[in-house]
C-alpha cells in the first residue's frame, strides 16, 4: 500500500511557536492513495514535564513529572460503531484548540524537560497506522514592559578584606570593593547586557584578572520534593585586573550578548531556569579569589526605549545580596502579559521577534532527541542595551 502523507501545519505559524493563553488554529493536512475505512481522524496535544537523575551511589533514580496539557480535537468521528469510508485524494481538516495560561515554557535539560507534541491519529478497523508526531515550542510570556522593577538600574556591592601575615601575627586588610552595575533588571534574547564594574582595591592585594560569567541556573523538581541544581555557563569573558591600593575608582565595562534561552521561571514544577552573572576577581595563589552574584532577569518582550529613563540612578540602591539573592518581581505568576485577544502573541504586531533555537543544543546533551526549542529574540539596540565596546 502506498504511503499515507499526513501533516500538521500551524495556521501562520511555520516555526510552530505558540503563547500559552493562546487560541491555536491550524489544519490536518492528510493525503490517502486509495479508500480507507476509518473510525476516527482526531489531533490531540499533550505537555508533559519530567525529569530524572541518581541521588547517591546506589543508582537510586529520582525522578518527578507533571500533566500540563491533554486536549483532543475530532477532526472526524462517526457516533455510531460503522467506519467511514474517507476517499482517495487529498484532505484538509481545520481545528483550533485553546490553550490554557501559564501553560510552562518548553525546556530541554541534561535531567529533564517540558514538552509539548501534537499527534495525528487515524483509527483504522483494519491494519493499526502509527500515529503521526510533532514536537513544538509552547512560550509563557513575560513582557519586561509591565513590570517597574526590571526597568531600574541594579547595583550590587562586594566588600572583602584579606588577611595579612607575618611570623604571628594575622590582621585583616582594607577593603577591596567591587560595585557590579546593570542600567536595567531585564533583558531578552538578542540584546546586549552592558555591565560595569567599578572597582576601589584599597587592600593591598593584586586581581591578577576578573572573569565575567553569564549562567542559567536550572533547577529539576522531583515528586517528592527534592531537587537538583545545574549551574550552565553560557558566556565567559576575561577582563584586566586592579593592582593593589587604587585608590582611585577603576571601571571595567564588559557587554555580554543574550543567547537564545528560555525566560526567568521560579514557578514551574518539574523544571524552572534563573539567570546571573557570576563576577570572579582572581588573586595570587595563596589568596582565595573573590566571587559574586548579580541576578538578571530574562524575559520574552523587551523594555521599550520610552519606559527607560536613564536618569533613575542608583546613588541609594545599593545591595548586598545574600547567598540566595531575590528582586521584587520574581514572583513570576503574576508578571505574565498576555495581549486581551487570545489568539494573538503577547507583543505589538508592529514589532514581533524571531525565533532562534535554544543556544545549548539538547542534541549534544541526548542525541536521540532530536526537537530544540525556539525561544523569541530581539537583535536590536536600545539606549540601555548597545554593542559599543
Amino acid at each position: 500500500m502506498t504511503t499515507i502523507y499526513r501533516e500538521i501545519e500551524f495556521e501562520n505559524n511555520p516555526s510552530k511557536v505558540c503563547y500559552s493563553g493562546q487560541l491555536l488554529k491550524g489544519k490536518a493536512q492528510i493525503y490517502l492513495p486509495v479508500d480507507t475505512h476509518v473510525k476516527a481522524i482526531y489531533i490531540t496535544f499533550s505537555g508533559e514535564g519530567f525529569c530524572q537523575w541518581s541521588e547517591n551511589v546506589d543508582g537510586e533514580q529520582i525522578t518527578g513529572s507533571k500533566i500540563y496539557l491533554n486536549e483532543r480535537v475530532n477532526l472526524l468521528s462517526n457516533s455510531s460503531q460503522a467506519d467511514i469510508v474517507v476517499p482517495a485524494g487529498n484532505h484538509s481538516y481545520p481545528f483550533q484548540v485553546q490553550f490554557r495560561p501559564r501553560l510552562p515554557t518548553s525546556y530541554e535539560g541534561t535531567y529533564g524537560h517540558i514538552r509539548y507534541i501534537s499527534t495525528l491519529h487515524i483509527d483504522r478497523s483494519s491494519k493499526k497506522l502509527d500515529p503521526f508526531t510533532e514536537t513544538f515550542t509552547v512560550i509563557n510570556p513575560l513582557n519586561l514592559d509591565n513590570n517597574s522593577s526590571y526597568r531600574m538600574p541594579l547595583e550590587v556591592r562586594q566588600c572583602t578584606k584579606f588577611n595579612q601575615f607575618c611570623l604571628l601575627f594575622c590582621w585583616k586588610t582594607d577593603d577591596l570593593e567591587i560595585f557590579g552595575k546593570l542600567p536595567v533588571r531585564g533583558y531578552c534574547p538578542g540584546q546586549t547586557m552592558n555591565l560595569k564594574l567599578d572597582v576601589v582595591n584599597k587592600s593591598g592585594q593584586d586581581i591578577l584578572h576578573f572573569a565575567v560569567q553569564f549562567v542559567q541556573e536550572v533547577t529539576y523538581t522531583a515528586n517528592n520534593g527534592q531537587q537538583k541544581l545545574e549551574r550552565i555557563v553560557q558566556s565567559t569573558k576575561l577582563t584586566d585586573g586592579c593592582r593593589a591600593d587604587r585608590h582611585n575608582l577603576q571601571s571595567i565595562k564588559v557587554n555580554t550578548l543574550v543567547p537564545s534561552l528560555p525566560p526567568t521561571n521560579f514557578s514551574a514544577d518539574v523544571c524552572g531556569s534563573r539567570y546571573m552573572f557570576v563576577i570572579i576577581a582572581y588573586t595570587e595563589i595563596c589568596r582565595r579569589n573573590v566571587t559574586f552574584e548579580i541576578p538578571v532577569i530574562i524575559g520574552t518582550y523587551p523594555i521599550s526605549n520610552e519606559f527607560y529613563s536613564p536618569s533613575e540612578n542608583v546613588t541609594n540602591q545599593t545591595t548586598v545580596l545574600p547567598s540566595a539573592p531575590q528582586i521584587d518581581g520574581y514572583a513570576y505568576g503574576s508578571n505574565i502579559s498576555i495581549n486581551s485577544s487570545s489568539d494573538l502573541p503577547p507583543y505589538p504586531e508592529a514589532d514581533p521577534p524571531t525565533y532562534e533555537e535554544a543556544t545549548r543544543s539538547i542534541l549534544d546533551v541526548t542525541p536521540q532527541q532530536n526537537f530544540v526549542p525556539k525561544y523569541p529574540t530581539y537583535r536590536r539596540q536600545t539606549s540601555y542595551a548597545t554593542e559599543e565596546p
